[in-house]
């Protein structure tokens, strides 16, 4: 396939916008910087909000990873599917479902690459293959649609666990906030569910009326990978299955992001044909590098690192060890003199949390590693973090 480069430099304000009509015989391929965008929403205005709050620090940090989504409820529902996978497992469950097209019309060839049950290497590999790096974008939006569709039912650990922030809120702010490793957002649709607004800084839309809460009704959540339902929207480019973006592409502003609290709106958004919804997530390969740059992505990163300094007490559950590629978690986690509470119920990784430890000098009055998943040390947590 032949690639075409183009640079595309426009001005919101400076009249007509540049446009082109995409063909299936080639691909635009973005790989300069992206001087300007138009902000806009994928629905009409009259349910778009924007808000501004100050920003606080908190004593205690919750850190979630893959491994606390996957055990947050009972096997009954994860062997229903009703639970997102760990990555070793993501693969199948991608290019088995005929509605993430994507994933599910990947060739064969490009199908071997996950066959070690590595998803970040096998993403890694087809981002640098010619023949599949043009659906880059499209892949990613399916990834959003795949996991909007999880939700936390009454059994799942972050109901219960909303549900213990949402009565400590009526009595007295909790001091606390939220940072996800993860593309989901059953952590944040519990806290919904029980009237817990959840504030992602640097959001500058919602889908839904918003209405005033009181500081003990918000609870925030750090996405420092992105998420299923945070995006982009431009009307600037038609064809999204031919836009990709380039290593260096940038978007260069500071509001724009769409926050869905309707899952069915993520697919809406990813099927609109008169412009282009870009997920905002950190792809699941390697570098973590997300759909394009952006200035959400920054700001969550950094956040995450501040959140992490700035506390007293972090505790830590389902999060795979992985110093190599996160440096934004685990640089912080270094050097933060807050007390962190690690909950690995695996010894292998135990072994490598305490490898790390050692060679960080971390003193053993500020790690505690609890053999325990997230079910079988969900009240060892609420003590640990001022929810009993």
């Amino acid at each position: 396939m032949a690639w075409t480069f183009y640079e595309y430099s426009a001005s919101y304000s400076a009249g007509p916008k540049n446009r082109w009509e995409n063909y299936s015989s080639c691909l635009y391929l973005m790989n300069y910087i992206i001087s300007a965008y138009q902000l806009q929403s994928i629905f009409p205005a009259s349910i778009i909000y924007k808000t501004k709050k100050g920003w606080s620090l908190f004593k205690n940090i919750i850190i979630f990873g893959a491994g606390a989504s996957y055990g947050s409820d009972t096997n009954y529902i994860r062997e229903k599917g009703l639970l997102p996978p760990l990555g070793k497992d993501l693969f199948l469950e991608l290019v088995e479902d005929p509605a993430l097209k994507n994933w599910y019309n990947l060739p064969e060839s490009q199908r071997s690459y996950f066959q070690n049950k590595n998803f970040e290497e096998g993403m890694e590999r087809l981002l640098n293959d010619e023949e599949t790096n043009p659906r880059q974008l499209g892949r990613d939006q399916d990834l959003s649609i795949y996991f909007s569709k999880f939700l936390s039912r009454e059994s799942n650990l972050y109901y219960k666990l909303a549900k213990k922030i949402a009565t400590r809120s009526k009595k007295l702010n909790w001091d606390g906030g939220i940072i996800t490793l993860n593309y989901d957002r059953l952590m944040e649709a519990a806290l919904i569910k029980h009237g817990i607004f959840p504030d992602i800084k640097g959001v500058t839309y919602y889908d839904i009326p918003i209405k005033t809460h009181l500081i003990k009704d918000r609870v925030e959540i750090c996405y420092p990978h992105g998420a299923c339902h945070l995006f982009f929207y431009t009307d600037a480019f038609k064809g999204k299955d031919f836009v990709a973006f380039g290593p260096e592409a940038r978007f260069l502003g500071k509001e724009g992001v769409n926050q869905f609290f309707v899952p069915e709106h993520v697919k809406m958004a990813c099927e609109k044909e008169d412009g282009l919804a870009i997920p905002i997530i950190c792809r699941y390969e390697p570098t973590k590098h997300p759909s394009v740059n952006n200035y959400f992505t920054d700001l969550q990163k950094k956040r995450c690192e501040e959140l992490i300094l700035e506390a007293k007490k972090i505790v830590i559950i389902g999060v795979h060890y992985n110093y190599e590629n996160d440096h934004h978690v685990w640089e912080p986690l270094a050097k933060t003199t807050a007390k962190v509470t690690y909950f690995e119920p695996y010894e292998e990784q135990i072994e490598k949390i305490k490898e790390w430890a050692g060679k960080i000098n971390k003193p053993a009055t500020h790690l505690e590693i609890i053999p325990k998943a997230f079910k079988n040390g969900f009240d060892s947590l609420l003590e640990l973090i001022d929810l009993r």
